[in-house]
């Protein structure tokens, strides 16, 4: 009753910008909150020094088992054998809390859904006997309060509204919490935990008429997220790591930063707490961010990541590690394959030499589209390092970008021949 006696008293001393104080005014009575950004505590201890040498490389990939727009041939086994092929340590994993996690009928009651929970498990063992180590799990969707109306029932991106909603914002946050508590208890196998995904865009954060939210909403309901995402995942076990949803790299985006450390230092959040927590060491571990090079190569990434170290830097938090959870470039000429695959491989060496913050970049993605063409969004079926293992000529061969990826990890002389695992044993060569 006291967070929502202050809710409605900060909604009536404003209505239009987020300066109440949503988690109450004073410190945590007990003196354990950390103040100004003094490293007490520090929960980056836990995580080993960037390793380059070992976890640069990663890999984005939809499994068929999971995820109804992947290409019905990329499952499980198929993508944790091409890791395999590639010496690829490192997989991101989309898990949306809506696929595997369902409220009751007549309350925020959460409950497994088993059989989608049982497809992720055998995903990630496929993964770990392939060698992989490190899993990212990303999620970007949203479940509500019971009684919260939306006005598109089937939109898992409508945020509610700090202010404009605060009769249901608190139990939503509460939710995220609870629902990622779940997560962290059922996969104790993954320690890594992106926790969104461009949480600064409008495709996946916006209003329940689906209206835009300002730079500064999207600040302070990023900045809820992650801390009790983060608070949910370290009670399970202190040593998983929060990564700040992936940022699209743009203006925009540099915005939703510099948002979300104001109101974290101006004492305005978390909503989920009755006292204010001014240490962004309390909200995440390592900033996600997808610096994609759009056709101008390393200068491009350069810059967006120079960009968002500078924030970090100037908001005392520069201390903290990337991860690039998306990085590629489109073409669909084949003529192109190679020249684009060069141009990808200059920016890793050098991101890998100049940017000794950033411990993995995650390739956008294992796959080609065939099967589940996307007619509507052209580019996103040819930023594949694999053909489509539905591709009747092709069958999931690798395109020139999977053997350079597989000659930086491997040595420009290793041999080939294990990439053409799957597409020998399609063809019968």
């Amino acid at each position: 009753m006291k967070n929502k006696a202050l809710k409605f008293a900060a909604i009536a001393l404003s209505a239009v910008c987020l300066t109440a104080c949503f988690a109450g005014c004073g410190e945590k009575g007990n003196g354990s909150v950390k103040k100004d950004g003094d490293g007490t505590n520090f929960q980056q201890s836990f995580l080993d020094p960037v390793d380059q040498e070992k976890y640069f490389i990663g890999m984005c990939a939809l499994t068929s088992e999971t995820m109804g727009e992947a290409e019905t041939g990329s499952n499980a086994e198929w993508i944790a054998k091409n890791n395999n092929a590639l010496g690829v340590k490192c997989q991101r994993v989309w898990m949306h809390i809506s696929d595997v996690i369902e409220r009751a009928p007549d309350s925020n009651k959460l409950s497994f859904k088993k059989d989608q929970v049982e497809k992720y498990h055998n995903f990630v063992d496929e993964l770990k006997k392939n060698g992989v180590e490190r899993i990212v799990a990303m999620n970007h969707r949203f479940l509500y309060p019971y009684d919260y109306v939306k006005m598109d029932e089937s939109d898992r991106q409508v945020v509610i509204h700090p202010i404009e909603e605060a009769e249901f914002y608190k139990d939503w946050i509460r939710m995220y919490y609870e629902a990622y508590k779940m997560l962290a208890t059922e996969f104790p196998e993954i320690n890594f935990w992106e926790v969104g995904n461009e949480f600064d865009s409008s495709p996946f954060m916006r209003r329940n008429d689906k209206s835009p939210l300002t730079e500064s909403d999207m600040g302070f309901i990023d900045a809820d997220l992650v801390y009790a995402a983060n608070k949910a995942i370290k009670e399970v076990n202190p040593n998983n790591a929060c990564i700040f949803p992936g940022l699209t790299g743009n203006g925009r985006a540099e915005l939703v930063l510099e948002a979300f450390y104001t109101h974290i230092e101006e004492k305005r959040v978390p909503t989920l707490e009755d006292y204010y927590v001014n240490d962004p060491d309390d909200y995440f571990d390592i900033l996600g961010l997808h610096p994609y090079p759009d056709g101008g190569g390393y200068a491009v990434t350069k810059k967006k990541c120079d960009n968002f170290r500078d924030i970090m830097i100037r908001h005392g938090d520069g201390e903290k590690r990337m991860f690039l959870t998306e990085y590629g470039q489109s073409t669909s000429d084949p003529a192109q394959f190679q020249s684009v695959a060069d141009m990808l491989m200059d920016c890793l060496t050098r991101i890998k030499r100049d940017m000794p913050y950033v411990e993995t970049v995650y390739y956008f993605r294992m796959s080609d589209r065939y099967e589940k063409f996307a007619s509507e969004n052209l580019k996103e079926n040819y930023f594949g390092c694999f053909y489509s293992p539905n591709d009747p000529i092709n069958l999931g061969k690798p395109k020139p970008l999977a053997i350079e990826f597989f000659k930086f990890i491997n040595g420009k002389d290793a041999d080939l021949s294990p990439l053409y695992w799957y597409y020998n044993e399609q063809s019968g060569n």
